[in-house]
């Protein structure tokens, strides 16, 4: 027991030592002391480090006809017609690689941080990454309402929880969503 205490005391000090926390003589009071600095230091060690993920290099500015010919390329390899991506692209971000909203989608298709995991998106703000991670979620949707563009874009819209509950969600910005990236879409298309 006294060898497992001494154990337990060294990786302490090994943890001080790291957090440059290092003390000589222990005084009374000083290990809420000790918890309180190590708490703040790892809070600003990993807001340093969100802030770094957020601040990873990105491309450079791709203008929209960049961003279109990625999109030829990815929804021909996933089967999933070019002018419906275009048309999600333009209602979630107006083309803008850089685009983040309220509720925290980021990039050009807008994917929240769920997605992202799910799709293997590392960086939101890269076109090939969001795009690719983008039309992997849209196509999954439109699999799985049997490719039902209405309920495959509510999902995307409002979530998939909503849709497999409620259908088409009674939304007013779900039910604008889908009407104005159908027009578009067709539009396209024509």
């Amino acid at each position: 027991m006294i060898e497992d205490m001494y154990a337990v005391m060294q990786r302490i000090n090994e943890i001080k030592k790291r957090f440059g926390l290092q003390q000589r003589h222990v005084v009374p009071g000083t290990e809420q002391r000790f918890e309180k600095e190590t708490e703040q230091r790892l809070r600003e060690t990993m807001s340093q480090e969100a802030k770094q993920v957020e601040r990873k290099p990105t491309a450079e500015k791709y203008s929209v006809e960049q961003i279109k010919d990625l999109v030829q390329i990815y929804s021909k390899k996933m089967g999933v017609p070019v002018s419906l991506i275009n048309a999600v692209i333009e209602k979630e971000s107006g083309f803008n690689q850089y685009a983040v909203s309220v509720k925290g989608a980021k990039g050009l298709m807008q994917l929240m941080p769920g997605v992202m995991r799910q799709v293997g998106v590392s960086n939101p703000f890269v076109p090939e990454d969001n795009i690719r991670g983008g039309i992997a979620h849209l196509k999954r949707l439109l699999i799985k309402y049997d490719w039902d563009y209405k309920k495959a874009l509510a999902a995307y819209n409002a979530g998939e929880n909503v849709v497999d509950t409620r259908g088409i969600p009674p939304y007013r910005e779900t039910r604008e969503y889908i009407r104005k990236v159908i027009d578009a879409y067709v539009q396209n298309s024509e």
